[in-house]
């Protein structure tokens, strides 16, 4: 089920730091996060894409999963995410958008591990191939 034991080990360092950023209520931030978010609206967006986007390159990277189940989990991740954070008093609230950029940095995912395929092969020595 593991590809690679070193990109696992990455993998579940970018879940705990996602966890991290994803529940931690912003009042514990050593700044202050939301006077950005207020200001650049589409801030919030491009943080969920990348997130997920790096997400979806590990996942896909360290598990042999298909895209499909790749991206199902993903997304399943995602809902689950901002129905947490609609229900926990954190200062943070639920968003479709977040789900949507969300989304969006899955697709952006895949499409980085199709161009980095090759050279993952190479540097990890064993086979990225679909």
């Amino acid at each position: 089920m593991i590809r690679s034991p070193l990109l696992f080990k990455c993998l579940l360092m970018v879940l705990m730091v996602s966890f991290a950023l994803l529940f931690l209520p912003t009042t514990l931030w050593p700044f202050d996060l939301s006077t950005a978010f207020n200001k650049y609206s589409w801030l919030d967006d491009v943080a969920h894409a990348t997130l997920f986007s790096v997400l979806c390159l590990g996942v896909q990277s360290s598990l042999f999963l298909s895209r499909r189940k790749t991206v199902f989990g993903l997304l399943f991740f995602a809902i689950v995410t901002e129905v947490v954070q609609g229900t926990i008093s954190s200062g943070r609230t639920a968003s479709v958008s977040d789900v949507i950029a969300d989304f969006s940095g899955i697709v952006i995912g895949l499409a980085l591990f199709k161009l980095a395929r090759p050279v993952l092969s190479g540097l990890f020595r064993t086979t990225f191939a679909r």
